[in-house]
């Protein structure tokens, strides 16, 4: 094998590596939340316009009335959820129904509000405060100090790495191939 044909090789391989480094799927992106009306709100029932932005374009959330100390969703309004599919900028606006009171969470009680569910990454990446009419501020309930998050059954945040791992593996490895070939092929005489 002639010296160029190596570095071909090689050359093709790293290019193929970082095209896979390249093409590794995004980082998490947390979004912001805003909404038509925040307090106030009627407790039998009242629907708000929910604006989102900051998040992964083109991803598809699940908009969901919370309890916001809740970690794992028992505390949330199940029966009425919203779809949402993010823009090209990572953006949304949805019309969304919102009550004070639902299975066993009380929202006079309890601080409620708006979280955005992601099922990809079973994570709960932005959340808003809501507030009702006659429902005094929770007293002695605080906010929980970091965004509530499910649990990770795997995703994204391992990706990079095991992709570049094995492009590395595989650019060691053809390095390693063609080295060997060289070294056979100069012992061996037509």
């Amino acid at each position: 094998m002639t010296s160029s044909r190596l570095i071909t090789g090689l050359t093709l391989t790293a290019a193929a590596a970082a095209l896979t480094v390249g093409f590794a799927a995004p980082a998490n992106a947390a979004g912001t939340l805003s909404a038509s009306k925040t307090t106030g709100l009627a407790a039998s029932g009242e629907t708000i316009k929910v604006t989102g932005s900051g998040f992964e374009p083109g991803k598809p959330l699940t908009l969901i009335n919370c309890n916001l100390a809740t970690q794992r969703g028992e505390g949330c309004d199940m029966t009425a959820t919203a779809a949402v599919q993010t823009d090209a900028q990572g953006a949304f606006t949805a019309d969304f129904a919102v009550k004070g009171s639902f299975a066993t969470t009380d929202c006079a009680k309890v601080e409620c509000g708006v979280v955005v569910y992601d099922m990809a990454t079973h994570s709960l990446p932005a959340r808003l405060k809501l507030t009702y009419a006659g429902g005094a501020a929770p007293s002695g309930t605080a906010a929980p100090t970091e965004k509530p998050q499910l649990p990770k059954t795997g995703g994204s945040d391992s990706t990079l790495p095991l992709v570049a791992g094995g492009a590395a593996l595989v650019l060691v490895g053809t390095g390693a191939t063609f080295a060997a070939r060289r070294r056979g092929g100069s012992n061996h005489t037509a």
